[in-house]
């Protein structure tokens, strides 16, 4: 009994001492942070794609490429800045829209990004995106076409695009050429063909105003 105990007590021990040295140990490792740059140092080819649409000056030095979601809030809260600036600079800057709807249970946003390149198919697209926006709680095909309807746009040839096999693949071609790009992520921003990292907070329009000084 008393050696069973013995035994006993010398396995703690041992088990303890060996504890204690991983805890001196792992003190003694340093962990060395890596901080993403806010913009990327790779240079990325983006190819025009069937769906992009484009707002500015086709000859600006300072290009801007967001792959977008309509179903993605912190895509669209950017998207709001940088069209904002494009609208306040519309010399310096050419701004690129090119459709990225992420597969998943919300169809209607992919119905919404087919509606946008019909409306851009009627010179309409940057009007639709805006009213589509601000009623994503509504948007089902009957509330697409109302917003068709009230940018007067043709409402037979908006409805003969919608689900055209045309219109279903330049979207699936945008998400293809995200896909081939490595997008995984929303929102996903280009300027210059370099990438943003957009999990920093980050004063957009101050940024596109710094390069727009150079």
């Amino acid at each position: 009994m008393k050696k069973f105990y013995f035994l006993f007590l010398l396995v703690v021990i041992m088990a303890g001492f060996l504890f204690y040295k991983q805890i001196i140990r792992a003190r003694q490792i340093t962990v060395h942070r890596t901080t993403a740059p806010l913009i990327s140092n790779n240079t990325t080819f983006i190819a025009d794609s069937g769906s992009q649409q484009t707002l500015g000056n086709p000859g600006a030095a300072l290009t801007v490429v967001e792959f977008v979601d309509i179903s993605c809030a912190r895509c669209l809260t950017l998207h709001s800045a940088i069209k904002d600036f494009t609208t306040k600079h519309p010399q310096d800057i050419r701004l690129i829209w090119k459709d990225d709807p992420k597969p998943g249970v919300l169809s209607n946003y992919t119905l919404a990004h087919q509606a946008g390149y019909c409306a851009g198919q009627q010179e309409k697209f940057w009007q639709f995106l805006d009213a589509a926006i601000s009623q994503r709680n509504d948007l089902s095909e009957t509330g697409l076409k109302k917003i068709a309807f009230s940018l007067n746009l043709d409402l037979d040839k908006f409805s003969q695009c919608l689900n055209s096999p045309t219109t279903k693949q330049a979207i699936a071609d945008s998400v293809q050429a995200a896909d081939q790009l490595g997008i995984r992520s929303l929102p996903a921003i280009f300027v210059n063909n370099k990438l943003i990292n957009t999990d920093k907070e980050v004063n957009i329009e101050q940024m596109l105003g710094n390069f727009t000084a150079k």
